[in-house]
């Protein structure tokens, strides 16, 4: 019988990997100039940031962490300057 805890971790590094497709997709948005609604592509960097920064949480990855909050951080900046426009 597999331990709760290790199928836990295993849950969150999944949501992690999630979290990474999510910031990759939007990234290639941006890059690629998919949609001109700028707020879409900063929800998906939020999301995907909040899901990564979890498991970083979990994990201990400090400096990780760091940069994660960071870049919610500047998401949530930008979400809200593009929604006033």
């Amino acid at each position: 019988m597999e331990n709760k805890s290790n199928k836990n971790i295993t849950r969150i590094e999944f949501l992690s990997w999630i979290g990474s497709l999510i910031v990759v997709i939007a990234y290639f948005m941006t890059s690629f100039e998919i949609t001109d609604k700028k707020y879409i592509m900063d929800i998906l960097n939020i999301i995907g940031s909040v899901f990564l920064a979890y498991l970083l949480y979990i994990k201990k990855v400090w400096s990780s962490l760091a940069l994660e909050l960071v870049w919610i951080f500047i998401s949530i900046i930008s979400l809200i300057k593009n929604l006033l426009k």
